[in-house]
């Protein structure tokens, strides 16, 4: 759909405050967008959340109230989705060519020694994920 209204993409930091701001831990009662809205506008809120809120120019604060937002991703979580990918696409080329190294694979393969030798870590990259009980 060609008219399809897309989430905008926001720092981290900036996400955080919106959120806490919508909640109820913020004050008494959650802020709505027109709440939030004079936080940014009114140089009398001083705190961190308002000068989080204000790190984004005022019609891009508006589209992801209004529209929706997505968080920004860290470069862990960038990384880790293409590898995501590759090793996806490593699995179905293996299938279909009788279990071959591919090009995904070794696309794959490739990040993973990169990190390590750059000494990154990366659940589900180079280390496994954590699961809820803390073991992998």
């Amino acid at each position: 759909m060609a008219n399809e209204i897309k989430p905008v993409v926001i720092p981290r930091e900036v996400a955080q405050a919106i959120e806490v701001m919508r909640s109820e831990f913020a004050t008494t009662c959650a802020y709505s967008n027109e709440d939030i809205a004079r936080v940014y506008t009114d140089s009398r809120y001083s705190d961190s959340l308002a000068k989080s809120i204000r790190k984004l120019p005022f019609d891009t604060l508006m589209r992801a109230l209004l529209d929706g937002y997505e968080r920004e991703r860290t470069p862990e979580e960038t990384v880790a989705e293409i590898y995501r990918k590759l090793s996806a696409s490593a699995d179905q080329e293996r299938r279909a060519y009788n279990g071959e190294p591919t090009q995904y694979l070794m696309a794959a393969l490739a990040v993973k020694r990169v990190l390590d030798v750059l000494g990154i870590v990366i659940p589900g990259v180079n280390v496994p994920e954590q699961t809820e009980g803390g073991a992998a």
